[in-house]
C-alpha cells in the first residue's frame, strides 16, 4: 500500500495451488505450440526461425526451473513475458494470445499477493484488484478477536477473514478501541 495507514491488517492467504496449476498448463501449452510450429517449419523445409527456437528454449528452461525449484511461491511472470513474445513471431503470429500472456504476467503477482486492509481516519481500504474503499459511515462495526477480522457493514454485509499473524492482546484492544472511536464520529 502506498499511503500511510494507522493500521494495516494482512489477511491469511488462501492456497495458490490452483493458480500454479493453471500457470503450469499455460506454459506447457505454449511450449507445445512452439515445438509444433518448429517441427512444421523443419518438415516443410522453410528457413529456420532462430527467434522462435530461442523463445522455445528460454520458456522451457524457465518452466523447468520453476518445476524443480524448492521455492514455495513460484512466479511465472518472466516466463509469461517470454512466451508472449514467442506468440507474436511467425509462423504463429497470434498477437491476441501474446496480449493474453502479457495480461496473465501482470496479474499473476497480484493474485498471489496476500490481501491487505488499510485503516485510517478516512475509512477502510482493501488492497485488491480493483481497490475497494469504504468510509466509516458505511461500516457498523470492526473488530479483531482471536486472529479473526470481522467487518459488519450497514448494508447487512458481513466480512470475516483470518489474519496471517498472531495479534497480541494489547494490540488487539488498541485496534478495536481505534475503530470504535472512528465509528462513533
Amino acid at each position: 500500500m502506498s499511503k500511510n495507514f494507522d493500521y494495516v491488517v494482512t489477511l491469511k492467504k488462501n492456497t495458490t495451488t490452483p493458480v500454479n496449476i493453471v500457470c503450469h498448463i499455460l506454459m506447457l501449452l505454449s511450449i507445445a505450440a512452439f515445438l509444433y510450429a518448429l517441427t512444421k517449419e523443419w518438415q516443410f523445409g522453410y528457413k529456420k526461425d532462430y527467434r522462435l527456437m530461442a523463445v522455445t528454449a528460454l520458456s522451457a528452461i524457465w518452466w523447468l526451473l520453476i518445476l524443480f525449484s524448492k521455492k514455495r511461491k513460484p512466479y511465472f511472470r518472466i516466463g509469461f513475458f517470454v512466451v508472449a513474445i514467442g506468440w507474436m513471431f511467425n509462423p504463429l503470429h497470434k498477437i491476441y494470445i501474446g496480449i493474453f500472456y502479457i495480461i496473465a504476467a501482470l496479474l499473476e503477482k497480484q493474485v498471489k499477493f496476500p490481501a491487505e486492509i488499510g485503516i485510517d481516519d478516512n475509512g477502510v481500504l482493501f488492497n485488491t484488484l480493483p481497490k475497494k474503499y469504504y468510509s466509516w459511515n458505511e461500516i457498523r462495526h470492526i473488530v479483531i478477536k482471536d486472529n479473526l477480522l470481522t467487518i459488519d457493514f450497514k448494508n447487512n454485509k458481513l466480512l470475516q477473514k483470518e489474519i496471517s499473524d498472531d495479534v497480541p492482546s494489547h494490540l488487539e484492544k488498541e485496534f478495536n478501541a481505534y475503530c470504535t472511536e472512528r465509528m462513533e464520529k
